[in-house]
């Protein structure tokens, strides 16, 4: 059933830069070298509506783990991000803007408008704008909730997100029901050295360990502190500092 053709259009060949601009230039160092993997397009635009879970998937270019889903009405093949409690056989459903009025169960993978989710039930994969597609909340473990929207359907919803900010988002915005899958990925313990060059990751150099030419803390007789506060190879102040200048109000 796996090898239909509606199932490989979904997986796509991925042809990484390795940290090069189209110069052939490094623009970003520290990249290169790791395993070949293919793409998999994930259905962030919630264009399904319905279908079944046929198995839960690793997926090499997030952190979280997806779910292959099947409609056997159209007989079509597509991907989601994976929530905590999904399983095999589990429904997957879509409510969009012209539900609001026919949603009456809400259970863990549905996708539905903030306006009919209820506060303080968690829901991951928000979209910012309506049908721009889910762009909050898709890294492993995560997950946002609603504290308090407004009661007229054009309102906004103000959501609290894992990093303790609030954002203020349109409640035809839709999202999913749930905590992501994965939520222990960040205590990945990686044994060797190999196990991060097949991730696409390459040695890191010191910058006390470079020359002067190439890093503001190279040079020096013997070993050296680096002389000053830790900057980027550019002079810029890193290891803390803030990068936003002004407070933003959201």
């Amino acid at each position: 059933m796996l090898q239909s053709q509606n199932y490989k259009k979904i997986k796509i060949g991925l042809n990484k830069k390795s940290g090069h601009n189209s110069q052939g230039k490094i623009t970003v160092y520290h990249h290169g070298g790791g395993n070949k993997i293919c793409y998999r397009n994930i259905d962030f635009k919630y264009e399904y509506n319905f279908g079944k879970i046929v198995s839960i998937q690793y997926d090499p270019n997030r952190s979280s783990y997806i779910a292959l889903v099947y409609n056997s009405t159209t007989n079509q093949y597509f991907y989601r991000l994976a929530s905590q409690t999904n399983k095999l056989g589990d429904i997957i459903r879509t409510y969009y803007i012209d539900d609001i009025l026919k949603i009456h169960d809400i259970k863990v993978g549905m996708a539905m408008p903030l306006y009919n989710i209820p506060l303080n039930v968690p829901i991951h994969s928000i979209e910012l704008y309506p049908g721009h597609g889910a762009t909050l909340v898709r890294s492993a473990g995560n997950f946002a909730y609603i504290l308090k929207k407004d009661s007229y359907i054009t309102g906004f919803a103000y959501l609290k997100l894992s990093n303790k900010r609030i954002k203020k988002v349109p409640l035809l915005c839709l999202a999913t029901i749930g905590k992501l899958s994965n939520m222990y990925a960040d205590l990945n313990n990686y044994t060797k050295a190999g196990t991060i060059r097949n991730l696409n990751f390459r040695p890191k150099v010191r910058g006390v360990a470079m020359n002067p030419i190439d890093h503001p803390h190279g040079g020096g007789e013997g070993k050296t502190s680096g002389g000053r506060v830790s900057v980027t190879p550019w002079g810029l102040i890193t290891k803390g500092k803030k990068t936003v200048k002004i407070k933003r109000h959201e």
